[in-house]
């Protein structure tokens, strides 16, 4: 006679699949296109930055905070993507953080510092910082306002 008194019941070793998603939307799958092309942009602007340097970094603390920033912005464009909505919440939270750094930017130019409008108005400022932040905006948009009952738990 075998005895299996600390053999573990059966249905605790099977794993749950996880449920299907629904189908993802055209503009939910367009927001995520739109997102990931503003992190692209951000990450290939960083790494000619550091080519410009040589990549010698004096400050390993400020690399570390940008990159987890990037990272952080990844995880949560993935998150979007397995429909989790607190993640949309969140990214919305960071794009506000960055349009209002934007918009202070423009405001501290326009009251205190008329010399820094050629700086805001190059295209490297314009492409890195404006247009990311309104690829995120449009991307926003269409996640809240035209993703239907996607991000709605069944």
């Amino acid at each position: 006679m075998k005895n299996d008194n600390y053999k573990a019941s059966p249905s605790s070793l099977v794993e749950k699949p996880e449920p299907d998603l629904p189908e993802r939307p055209r503009n939910v799958s367009v927001a995520l296109a739109l997102l990931f092309i503003a992190l692209a942009i951000v990450v290939l602007s960083s790494l000619k930055d550091l080519q410009d340097a040589h990549f010698q970094v004096e400050d390993y603390r400020s690399l570390a905070l940008h990159g987890a920033d990037l990272l952080t912005m990844g995880v949560l464009i993935y998150l979007v993507s397995r429909a989790q909505g607190w993640a949309r919440h969140l990214l919305l939270l960071l794009v506000l953080f960055w349009f209002s750094k934007v918009c202070m930017a423009v405001g501290f130019a326009w009251r205190r510092a008329p010399e820094m409008w050629d700086y805001l108005l190059s295209a490297r400022y314009l492409l890195v910082s404006v247009l990311t932040v309104v690829l995120n905006l449009v991307a926003l948009h269409l996640l809240y306002f035209a993703s239907g009952n996607w991000f709605r738990k069944p």
